[in-house]
């Protein structure tokens, strides 16, 4: 298949990579003259500084991708975990390093908190239980195919239900779970991981922590851009066509299915679209309409945040 894939941020570049792994003829259309999306990087005087975010996580799920394409990641990437998860700092004067070895926590909790050692390592055990038992539930499983709901992660789930703390908010479980406040919000911070409130979003997302502070938190040697960069010079290898600079202006849709996309240079027919921008932006300006729209306008957009470095 002749398959156009709409924006090159790290979504694009992943749906890339697999549909050209698979055999199709991919081409990726970018507004912008360098792929990554919200991760990028700016360059001044000599220096270099990534923008977006700054912690990676799951490395091995980005070693799929090389995977699939008989490489290996560390031919093109080069990253080590880190010693410290992240350093928070409260208007208290608190200052308090999130250390990934189990044995400098406790010191640091001690030293540094007026809470438990044992409570904070039991949230993590929960977050881990809670991560092993939804992650292939709600993370890895397609629920487009009605055969998945049979599965094994699917039979133990109605048993365990409670481990997932679905009654509570985040915010509830924490204050209630920890006797100091500022470790309250370090938990409560993970909501905004998916644009939520700690407020209103279900302590299931608690499992987040598992992520960061138990399997780890990685930095790539040269910048988290270099996972961009990677990834790119992987979908070129794998002979992906990318078209940067070339913003897309519409979906050409015919009998209901996807026929080109046009852009300022060309009209581009494919057999398939993936886009993999903003949700909002395309229903608006790539369609001359979809039914998603109304949908959009209805929903309560996320939080957000601004970051200095």
């Amino acid at each position: 298949m002749k398959i156009a894939v709409i924006g090159a941020g790290i979504g694009g570049l992943a749906s890339a990579i697999r549909l050209a792994a698979s055999g199709h003829s991919v081409a990726v259309f970018e507004k912008n003259y360098a792929p990554g999306g919200k991760i990028s990087e700016h360059r001044k005087s000599g220096f270099r500084f990534d923008t977006g975010p700054s912690l990676f996580t799951l490395p091995e799920l980005a070693g799929e991708l090389f995977d699939i394409c008989g490489k290996d990641i560390r031919d093109y990437l080069d990253y080590v975990r880190l010693e410290t998860n992240c350093k928070y700092f409260f208007p208290s004067g608190t200052v308090f390093n999130f250390f990934h070895e189990k044995e400098r926590l406790t010191k640091e909790i001690a030293d540094n908190t007026k809470e438990k050692p044992e409570k904070i390592f039991d949230r993590l055990r929960k977050s881990e239980e809670a991560y092993n038992l939804g992650a292939p539930v709600f993370l890895f499983n397609n629920f487009r195919k009605l055969s998945n709901f049979t599965t094994e992660p699917f039979r133990k789930m109605p048993s365990q239900l409670h481990k997932l703390d679905f009654f509570r908010t985040m915010h509830r479980a924490n204050s209630e779970d920890f006797d100091d406040p500022e470790i309250s919000m370090i938990f409560d911070r993970y909501a905004t991981y998916n644009g939520f409130s700690p407020f209103r979003v279900p302590a299931t997302l608690n499992m987040i922590a598992h992520l960061e502070n138990n399997l780890g938190a990685f930095s790539p040697k040269r910048g988290m851009y270099s996972i961009v960069e990677a990834l790119y010079r992987l979908a070129v290898d794998a002979g992906v066509e990318f078209r940067l600079g070339e913003k897309v202006e519409k979906i050409i849709v015919k009998d209901r299915l996807a026929a080109a996309v046009k852009t300022a240079v060309t009209e581009f027919p494919v057999d398939a679209v993936v886009c993999a921008v903003d949700a909002r932006y395309a229903a608006e300006n790539l369609f001359e309409y979809h039914p998603i729209k109304k949908r959009l306008n209805r929903a309560e957009p996320s939080s957000s945040a601004m970051i200095f470095y």
